[in-house]
């Protein structure tokens, strides 16, 4: 294997890696088609959906929430 072939590979490892990070961290999704947006928007970029909501990382927002709507 050729160190461009290697090289090669190593950057397509990386590219993945990257987009699997950036799913993980988007601030909101379509909860039509759970594609993660990054930033507020009124449709679904993939679907065309208007059922955009905040993912809340902080579990203890979500704990809070819960508590409310008892």
């Amino acid at each position: 294997m050729s160190m461009f072939e290697r090289l090669g590979e190593k950057v397509e490892r990386f590219k993945q890696e990257a987009v699997d990070a950036r799913e993980e961290s988007a601030e909101f999704s379509c909860r039509n088609c759970d594609t993660g947006i990054h930033h507020e928007r009124e449709t679904c970029p993939e679907c065309g959906s208007s059922e955009i909501e905040r993912v809340s990382t902080d579990p203890e927002s979500e704990s809070e929430r819960d508590a409310e709507s008892e």
